[in-house]
């Protein structure tokens, strides 16, 4: 039940981790229905804020590896970042038998892991959250950005 997750989240009883992997396994019927899944990839592309959008094709136009990376649940993300004609995109999920958030600080340990400084330039990075400030500082150039 969501709502009780939410109300322990509230209330400090659960982690923001812990938080996730509940809600993630709530969710797990509708991320298993491809077709779902494929309705709500097509609506989430349809609401990219338009300044988001205009930074990502100019990256794009330029033959730079663009890469998503969110808290969100791993099912959809890599779905959208494709649509999106992205090389790649990791969400939250369950890697190696364990539920990893990529939310704040662990969101810049994977970078680190799957795409490593001395192989990858990390030329550039957009945010909304204030969570990945730190995450942000690690890149050339980047863009905090809130709607």
């Amino acid at each position: 039940m969501v709502i009780l997750d939410l109300i322990t989240r509230a209330l400090g009883f659960c982690t923001r981790e812990v938080f996730a992997e509940r809600v993630h396994r709530r969710l797990e019927l509708f991320l298993t229905n491809e077709e779902a899944v494929e309705k709500f990839v097509a609506h989430l592309a349809l609401h990219v804020d338009h300044v988001v959008k205009n930074e990502l094709e100019k990256r794009l136009s330029v033959d730079e590896q663009v890469i998503l990376l969110s808290a969100s649940p791993n099912e959809y993300v890599q779905q959208f970042a494709l649509q999106m004609g992205f090389a790649a995109g990791y969400g939250s999920g369950w890697r190696a038998g364990a539920y990893e958030h990529l939310y704040g600080d662990k969101k810049l340990e994977f970078v680190r892991k799957k795409f490593p400084q001395d192989q990858y330039s990390w030329s550039f990075a957009i945010s909304d959250s204030a969570s990945d400030f730190v995450f942000l500082s690690h890149f050339e150039e980047h863009v905090f950005w809130k709607p």
